[in-house]
């Protein structure tokens, strides 16, 4: 069995972690804010129930792609590159949108990271892609 960079399982982790705080906030504004939204009462500021049924989606997503990156399953290697493909778009809308710089520099570089370590050739490899 091929041995997993460490990068790889950086990434792993990270993708579980967040699934595991989508999943937790999406649940927590479930219970809260759907219960207001069922009894009739008006959201003020909150997330609201489709918004928390999309961070739960959301959370099963990137918790799939951080144990397909763990087990180094070849479509992990797809998504991950997907995400990283998001996060350059997204940084971009946010240049054109003159949004805050600061976020905008942090998406545009965790995606640019993205992209160079999937690309590096032991990470390639690791998941069967030459």
């Amino acid at each position: 069995m091929q041995q997993r960079p460490t990068g790889v399982t950086i990434l792993a982790v990270m993708a579980i972690i967040g699934g595991i705080g989508l999943l937790l906030t999406g649940g927590w504004f479930l219970i809260t804010e759907g219960g207001k939204f069922m009894a009739g009462d008006t959201f003020h500021g909150g997330m609201g129930v489709t918004g928390a049924a999309g961070a739960i989606v959301l959370a099963l997503f990137f918790l799939g792609l951080g144990i397909g990156l763990w087990r180094l399953k070849p479509w992990a290697w797809f998504l991950s590159l997907a995400v990283a493909g998001l996060l350059t778009a997204f940084g971009l809308l946010r240049v054109m949108a003159r949004s805050d710089l600061g976020m905008t520099l942090v998406y545009l570089t965790i995606a640019g990271v993205m992209f160079w370590y999937l690309f590096r050739p032991v990470t390639k490899m690791a998941f069967g892609r030459r």
